[in-house]
């Protein structure tokens, strides 16, 4: 069973100190059948004056905190560990009525030169991209043929 460390860290930075209203922190995840929850901890800072947990409708758990100081930077610095064991695909069931259900997504290929499908492309695009700070989608969700020199 693979262990799996995550971090996440979001920082806001302003010109000026500002005051904070409520956050909600969604950056927990779930535990399930396949995965469990080994730690987890959340550092904010500044140091709120109260943090409270809670679960949503969907079973998530939410960390509301709310401040009462004024900071120029506000970090949310997420460090959770888990045990996740995969599945194994042969053992995986698909209910009788979804076998039968046809996706209306369909792969698209290159319309000008290579035919390679969208799903490869956007990948590769977005990998390369990725250190830039750009999109592989544009406004409007429509996939950049970027594989062929036109």
């Amino acid at each position: 069973m693979p262990f799996l460390t995550l971090s996440h860290v979001t920082r806001y930075t302003y010109r000026q100190p500002v005051a904070f209203g409520e956050h909600r922190i969604m950056v927990r995840p779930r535990e399930s059948h396949d995965q469990q929850l080994i730690s987890a901890e959340l550092t904010i800072t500044p140091e709120p004056s109260e943090v409270r947990w809670l679960h949503d409708v969907f079973g998530n758990s939410v960390a509301i905190a709310t401040s009462d100081r004024r900071a120029r930077e506000l970090v949310f610095d997420s460090r959770v560990r888990l045990d996740h064991s995969l599945a194994e695909l042969a053992t995986v069931d698909i209910e009788q009525y979804a076998r039968s259900i046809r996706s209306p997504i369909r792969p698209r290929t290159c319309p000008t030169c290579c035919g390679r499908s969208s799903a490869s492309i956007t990948i590769r695009t977005a990998r390369s991209i990725a250190g830039r700070g750009g999109s592989s989608i544009p406004r409007g969700g429509r996939i950049r043929w970027r594989c062929c020199p036109t």
